[in-house]
């Protein structure tokens, strides 16, 4: 597995994202070798260059876990551009749910977070800080994987 995260600098989601990623494969004995990572700005362009970057790896990916929907749109544009088969050569995987991640083809399977109770507790947070009332830091929230058509077990041989 690759992953293609956003810009970890000044940014906690994509930094936690990357976390969580690391975390998973060392909970299952796995390591993300660090030419197995990219960042990139939040870009098509930059996600399809990361794309060629890792497709064109002698010890290409099968998989591609993306810090975003978006990067991993570039990621599918890139994979499909160069002749590989998503997901029979290589499986991608995205984190948001945006729309265009059901109408994609293949459609992208991605991580869902509840934006709007996101946004709720957000605004609920901004009201209670500006009424000078005590405010909770820190919530977690729900999140769950949307499987659609852009994964797959992995290929037998590779190309």
């Amino acid at each position: 597995m690759q992953l293609v995260s956003a810009l970890q600098r000044n940014n906690d989601r994509a930094s936690a994202r990357v976390a969580g990623s690391r975390r998973a494969l060392t909970e299952n004995g796995l390591e993300l070798p660090s030419q197995w990572h990219v960042e990139v700005p939040y870009t098509l362009d930059d996600a399809r260059e990361a794309a060629r970057y890792l497709l064109g790896l002698e010890d290409r990916p099968t998989a591609v876990v993306c810090g975003n929907d978006v990067i991993a749109y570039g990621v599918l544009l890139e994979a499909e551009r160069s002749g590989f088969s998503v997901p029979r050569d290589l499986s991608v995987v995205g984190f948001d749910d945006l729309d265009w991640s059901r109408h994609l083809r293949p459609s992208l399977t991605t991580i869902h977070v509840p934006t709007g109770e996101t946004w709720q507790r957000a605004g609920e947070y901004l009201v209670r800080s500006l009424a000078g009332e005590q405010t909770i830091m820190h919530r977690e929230i729900d999140f769950s994987l949307v499987v659609r058509e852009s994964t797959a077990a992995p290929p037998k041989s590779l190309k």
